[in-house]
């Protein structure tokens, strides 16, 4: 898979999700430069961050979640987990009729 860097509105997503999180001070300032690929997800647009490479490095912890809403009104859950190592893992999206999301929900 195609890595890049994560987009503004990504970051922004991120760091909302992050709010008062105890974590946040390590992980925030890791999002302009870590690479993500984008998972097979029918255009939901779930992300998987480039970790280590460990063979041992797994699927963590939910570290926060919320639900949103896409312009077409239909509910979108995001979730943020960690790997076992405690760093970004994956920004999991899921919208619940799984079309492809329109645009990134906002969140207070």
């Amino acid at each position: 898979m195609e890595k890049r860097l994560l987009t503004e509105a990504e970051i922004n997503l991120i760091e909302r999700l992050l709010k008062d999180k105890p974590e946040a001070e390590k992980l925030i300032p890791q999002l302009r430069t870590v690479m993500i690929e984008e998972l097979p997800d029918g255009g939901m647009g779930s992300l998987r961050f480039a970790g280590s490479d460990a063979p041992e490095r797994k699927l963590g912890k939910e570290i926060a979640a919320q639900v949103g809403h896409d312009v077409d009104k239909v509910p979108i859950t995001v979730s943020l987990r960690l790997d076992n190592f405690g760093d970004l893992y994956e920004l999991d999206f899921w919208k619940v009729n799984f079309s492809p999301i329109q645009q990134l929900p906002e969140f207070k």
